[in-house]
């Protein structure tokens, strides 16, 4: 509005009408309060484009359960055998990977509830020759160059660690598993009844809850597939 102003008074624009002068400083407005709404999310945007267009980065939507750790490795390492190495995982961007030279990498995961000294933790796997890459979901990235000894391909090199290791992940898929059941026998059972009765006012009610049911029971199934996963490799681990 001042600029207008400003520029009406040095006469470098004149306004026949009253009414063009008050739609021009409107449109201004209207383009001032959408470029700061704006403008935040195109900087993000354009910083994407950016990154991948000078680091040549890939990105691929996988699903691993937390029963699939040893899969996840195994996938990490095939991509870095073709070219792309893990650089980071979000739930909405996936597996971002970064173009590098084809190498054999051995990729490891470690699940860790709480790491008191992260700097500490890292540094001590770096001592052993692991490079970090990241964490998600309590599940640590390393990686190494493979050297050919077999020792050198795994990060527990203990029978002791690698059940603790199982015995983690286990516990935490049967807290998932229960938790999802709970929900299930407090929400969904008890509300079928009520569903089914109000099929005749509102059958679109039935409809949605049947969906969200559908998704809540194959969740709770899929949790209990990997759960028992888990713990035919829990006891694996025990028996050897």
């Amino acid at each position: 509005m001042e600029l207008f102003q400003k520029m009406e008074k040095d006469q470098l624009i004149r306004f026949t009408r009253e009414e063009e002068k008050e739609n021009i400083i409107k449109l201004q407005s209207l383009a001032v309060r959408y470029c700061s709404w704006s403008w935040p999310v195109l900087t993000a945007y354009i910083s994407t484009v950016k990154e991948d267009a000078i680091m040549e980065t890939k990105r691929i939507f996988r699903f691993f359960s937390l029963a699939e750790y040893g899969e996840e490795q195994k996938f990490l390492e095939e991509m870095h055998q073709k070219g792309w190495k893990l650089k980071s995982y979000t739930v909405f961007r996936g597996y971002v990977f970064e173009k590098c030279i084809p190498e054999n990498w051995i990729y490891q995961l470690d699940y860790r509830d709480e790491v008191e000294d992260l700097n500490a933790y890292i540094q001590l796997f770096q001592d052993c020759g692991w490079e970090y890459v990241m964490m998600f979901n309590s599940f640590y990235y390393f990686r190494r160059k493979e050297n050919g000894e077999e020792n050198n391909s795994e990060i527990f090199s203990d029978r002791e660690t690698r059940r603790e290791y199982c015995e983690s992940i286990y516990k935490r898929s049967v807290f998932l598993t229960l938790f999802c059941a709970i929900i299930f026998s407090i929400i969904i059972v008890p509300g079928l009844w009520k569903a089914l009765q109000m099929f005749d006012r509102d059958p679109w009610f039935l409809v949605v809850y049947s969906l969200i049911s559908g998704i809540m029971l194959f969740e709770l199934l899929f949790l209990i597939k990997c759960t028992l996963k888990l713990y035919a490799a829990k006891k694996e681990q025990e028996s050897t």
